[in-house]
């Protein structure tokens, strides 16, 4: 059950918000908050029950530890509590996130045997590992002054987050126990229905259209020509874009339907005119955890240019790392983390390009960088790589066959492109639109908006109707 399936949007979020907001008009808020967690649990459990168990003892392992961190006086106890959770909390999500690998590496057949789920990597799980993490450390910190089991429990479950972030932190967790959020409020339900409509369109009719292309040329391209490269690279460029987006907006949306502002996870990257900037746009709270609990803590750019260069690669190795055990996303990571070192240099010294050059090559290394992500393995990457900047293989079909550019694949896919990179550079995105989180937007904006959102309610439930619904990229993770 996804955000784009009919089963969530007709069934599903209509009954827990009735549900939830009929026990608050009743005055039960203790009845509603434990609704909302069990409703949580069930989305949870929807595609196997048997992660639950997984997500249960984390919950009570970390709130376990938490309470004892906010109420412990002694710092070294304190210290011992909070290296043995997060500890915990890295064994647990190393050991289902890379089973798979050991299992292989060390010859472990015989376990699979004796329990087949061992492989199966629990729903969310790097999600809610971080997530949790950063409430440990701000407990020790005693940056949280109020921690109770229900508050905590939807906290860490709330289902709009919980699969694919954002990863929130004790700002969000503060937000569930204001009795400001038990009332029902037509501004954030109807701001919610807008962006959610917005964010199912960008899913259902702008990235899955463009999963055919970037399948075709991933997953089955056996020998690359520039062209073919070029498209592949920029089908998923703009996929992964939509596709991160609308996963974003909705969780915001629906978050917003219960009264909760959960943070922006994704703000139009494809503008950043840096590297840096990218990454300070695209999966933010992820950059922002990395930032605030690895890279500040390791001394981050106070210990000279050098150490700073080494933190920035070691934390986008981790990055890397997070998103899967395959060898290739620590070069991603790598290749990441040498981008930004890069741009530190850059900036540190004083050198400057025109904005428009500036844009050009953050976009390139965005290309580069997209399609070493999306490849099956280093291998095809490789491969890719090296046909994106084969222009003697265009050049060369441009001789021998010179009505290529004017075919109509080529024409179609130009047009596309062309269309799409308008849209994510030129047009305002959902939250300039909408001026959230203070959803300080005019009465003629909004108008526009609820017009937009009708139709694009329309366009994707009818798409959703007639063909299957697609699970978003970032599910995998």
């Amino acid at each position: 059950m996804y955000f784009n399936s009919i089963e969530f949007i007709c069934l599903f979020l209509p009954l827990v918000l009735a549900g939830y907001f009929f026990f608050l008009k009743l005055g039960r808020v203790a009845i509603a908050r434990s609704f909302l967690v069990l409703c949580s649990l069930i989305y949870y459990s929807w595609w196997n029950i048997d992660h639950l168990p997984v997500l249960l003892l984390s919950i009570l392992v970390n709130f376990g530890a938490g309470s004892y961190l906010l109420k412990e006086e002694n710092v070294a106890w304190r210290k011992i509590a909070l290296f043995s959770s997060v500890s915990f909390n890295l064994i647990v999500l190393g050991v289902f996130k890379y089973s798979t690998n050991l299992v292989e590496y060390f010859s472990l057949d015989s376990l699979t045997a004796f329990y087949p789920n061992i492989l199966i990597l629990p729903l969310a799980i790097s999600y809610f590992t971080l997530q949790q993490i950063s409430f440990l450390v701000d407990s020790y910190y005693r940056k949280i002054n109020k921690n109770e089991f229900v508050g905590y429990a939807l906290f860490v479950s709330f289902f709009p987050q919980l699969l694919s972030g954002p990863i929130v932190r004790h700002e969000v967790l503060q937000q569930f126990h204001s009795k400001w959020k038990f009332v029902l409020k037509r501004k954030n339900l109807l701001f919610g229905v807008i962006i959610f409509s917005i964010g199912l369109f960008k899913k259902v009719v702008i990235a899955d259209h463009l999963g055919e292309d970037v399948h075709k040329g991933f997953d089955l391209e056996s020998s690359y020509g520039f062209l073919s490269a070029w498209v592949a690279s920029l089908s998923f460029l703009f996929q992964v874009y939509f596709d991160f987006s609308a996963y974003g907006d909705m969780a915001i949306a629906v978050g917003l339907m219960f009264n909760i502002r959960l943070p922006i996870n994704f703000y139009s990257p494809y503008r950043a005119c840096s590297i840096i900037d990218y990454w300070r746009r695209w999966h933010i709270t992820l950059t922002l955890f990395l930032r605030d609990y690895v890279y500040i803590p390791l001394g981050g750019n106070r210990k000279g240019i050098f150490v700073q260069l080494v933190n920035i690669i070691f934390i986008f190795t981790l990055s890397g790392i997070w998103h899967g055990a395959s060898f290739k996303f620590v070069v991603w990571g790598v290749f990441n983390g040498i981008g930004v070192g890069l741009n530190v240099l850059w900036r540190k010294y004083g050198f400057t390009l025109p904005r428009i050059v500036s844009w050009c090559c953050t976009f390139l290394f965005v290309c580069f960088h997209l399609a070493l992500f999306r490849s099956p393995d280093l291998g095809s990457a490789k491969a890719i790589w090296m046909s994106m900047i084969d222009v003697s293989s265009i050049a060369n079909r441009l001789s021998e066959h010179s009505d290529i550019l004017t075919t109509d694949f080529f024409q179609k896919k130009l047009f596309v492109f062309s269309l799409l990179m308008g849209v994510v550079l030129l047009l305002p995105n959902v939250y300039e639109w909408t001026g959230y989180p203070a959803l300080q937007s005019s009465r003629r904006k909004i108008v526009f908006l609820s017009v937009v959102s009708v139709f694009c309610m329309i366009i994707s439930l009818y798409k959703l109707i007639s063909l299957p619904y697609v699970r978003f990229y970032y599910f995998q993770f």
